[in-house]
């Protein structure tokens, strides 16, 4: 199965960054507006087994829209807005992997810079780990 943008993008990064720093574990979209773009049986495609944003856009000319029903499940009224109307910030998942210093750190993230952008990555968030590893500013902070 071919990989998705935003799995090929990851894949680029951790080639991109020294991953002895830090790795980048998924790009993913957070704080969905208004909410999740729902999918139901009508955007199936007749044609076609994937179900890709082309696919949307064709099932919306044919009057379909979210399938979203709001907060009362089935009782509640389907969304009508449009696929380009719900909106989300797409963030990259870091995690680090070990205790490291401001100074290393931000030279790793300035490589991802440009092409995040150009791709529309909104930002970044680190992930909890087990060991609880620390970005500070000072070397000595970094002791365990």
């Amino acid at each position: 199965m071919e990989k998705s943008k935003w799995e090929q993008l990851t894949d680029w990064s951790n080639e991109t960054m020294d991953t002895s720093i830090v790795k980048v574990v998924e790009i993913t979209a957070l704080n969905h507006r208004p909410h999740p773009y729902m999918i139901g049986p009508g955007h199936m495609p007749e044609h076609s087994i994937y179900l890709d944003e082309r696919a949307i856009q064709e099932a919306e000319s044919r009057g379909i829209t979210c399938y979203w029903k709001g907060k009362n499940g089935d009782r509640g009224e389907r969304c009508t807005l449009p696929y380009r109307q719900h909106t989300s910030d797409r963030v990259a998942i870091l995690e680090l992997q070990r205790n490291v210093v401001r100074d290393e750190i931000i030279p790793e993230l300035q490589k991802l810079q440009d092409e995040y952008k150009a791709k529309g990555v909104d930002g970044y968030m680190f992930l909890e780990t087990e060991e609880e590893y620390r970005v500070t500013d000072a070397v000595n902070e970094t002791a365990n």
